[in-house]
Order: structure tokens, then sequence, then C-alpha cells
């Protein structure tokens, strides 16, 4: 039973790390010297402000895939960014 508690307790667990939530000593972000000043955002800028669940909302996630999104080919031919024969190629692709 002992061996079954610790096969069970060494499986990894695997985290996030989110260096502008929580500081977590990595960071992405080139921090280069400029001056008397580094460049990039500080880790914990936001330290002290409300929390994160007090600022954002909820909200609605695209779908993850073309097939599961019936709006995605309507709101290609809708981009004004695209010219129309581009437009119209890539809803033809689908």
């Amino acid at each position: 039973a002992a061996h079954g508690r610790l096969r069970a307790s060494t499986a990894p667990v695997w985290r996030l790390a989110l260096d502008e939530i929580m500081n977590s000593g990595e960071s992405l972000r080139p921090r280069l010297p400029l001056g008397h000043t580094h460049t990039g955002a500080r880790a914990l800028a936001g330290a002290g402000s409300l929390p994160l669940s007090k600022i954002v909302e909820p909200m609605v996630l695209d779908p993850l895939s073309v097939a599961s999104d019936a709006e995605f080919l309507p709101s290609i031919r809708a981009q004004k960014n695209l010219p129309p024969w581009l437009a119209e190629g890539l809803i033809d692709l689908y």
C-alpha cells in the first residue's frame, strides 16, 4: 500500500508559469539595459492592484476549428482587408 502512495505522489504535475501574474523566477521577455533602467514590462508590475478576477470578465472563445465555426466563412467573405478574389478563393478551399 505504501508503494502505491509513493508511486502516485511522484507523478509529474504540469503547471503554467505566468510571470505576469506571479513571479516564477523565469521570464521569456528580454529585459535589456537602457540607460539607468531596463526595457520591457516589470514582473509583477501590477502587484497590489485588484485581483485578476475583479478586473477581467468571462468571454466567449472562438470555436477551435473551421469545421466547428459556422461563422468563419461568412466572416472571411466580410473582411474588407481581403481582395474579393482572395476571400472567395479561401472559401472555395473549404
